[in-house]
Parts: structure tokens; sequence; C-alpha cells
């Protein structure tokens, strides 16, 4: 029934306007600082990133988020992108297997090109920022493994 609804209401002008309201977003300066930093070594422009904020601001089951619980799961969907970009274009396994060993700190950067050198780079440094944010949390120390 919900979705049958949903799906009504998805006219063109909706979804003009859908897309307007996220493009319209102003991400926190903290998310902006990495949107500038993935844009060096990403393909993907900051609609994507703009549009899981939304979706992070409207899905809230528990009714917690907070500014800095919102940024950190908008950082880690940006995680998740990095490696699902390779993963999808399967062009070099190198930097795919170095970049699921990122959580393991056990990456290694030969065998990798000048561009995917930063690329792991980058992507180790905002799983460190991640890392380090998340260790601020309530309860970390509980469910930290």
């Amino acid at each position: 029934m919900i979705i049958e609804k949903i799906i009504k209401e998805l006219t063109s002008e909706r979804v003009k306007k859908e897309i307007s309201a996220i493009q319209a977003i102003e991400l926190p300066p903290e998310i902006q600082k990495w949107v500038e930093e993935y844009e060096k070594v990403g393909e993907r422009n900051d609609f994507f990133l703009k549009f899981f904020y939304k979706l992070n601001q409207v899905i809230d089951p528990f009714g917690i988020s907070n500014k800095s619980l919102l940024e950190i799961k908008t950082l880690i969907i940006l995680f998740i992108v990095l490696i699902d970009d390779v993963a999808e274009k399967n062009i070099n396994k190198s930097l795919f297997k170095q970049l699921i060993k990122i959580t393991e700190n056990n990456t290694s950067y030969s065998n990798l090109s000048s561009r995917e050198k930063k690329y792991l780079k980058f992507t180790t440094k905002l799983w460190e920022c991640i890392k380090e944010n998340i260790a601020k949390f309530p309860f970390y120390g509980k469910f930290k493994e």
C-alpha cells in the first residue's frame, strides 16, 4: 500500500523538485572537506553524498541521529563507495585487495600506479577518521569488537 502511494506521487515534476532539493543541500564543513578531497581521486560528483546525507536524516528508526552521528554515517557511505567503485570496474585487483585490507591496517602500495596509490591513501585516511570519530561515541568500548 505505502509503496503504491509513493509510486503514484512520483511525477516528473516531483522528481525534478526532489533532485533540486538534494542539489541545494549544503553539507556540513567536515563532510564537505572530504568531498573536496574525494573529487581529487574519485569520479562521482557530490550529489550521491548529498543524497545519502539527506537519506540518513530521513531514515532514523530510533530517533537518535545527532550531527556527529549523521556525519559519520555519511562518511561510512563514502568509504563503501570508494571500495565499491573499484570492485565494479574490476580494473586492478591489486587495488581492490588493498582496499579491503584497510580495516586490518595491512595495506601495501606495491604494484599500484601513482593514481591508485593516491586512491588507497585517501581511502585509508578516511577510514582512520571514521575510526577516530566512532571511538568518541558512548558504548564504543562495549561494541568495538
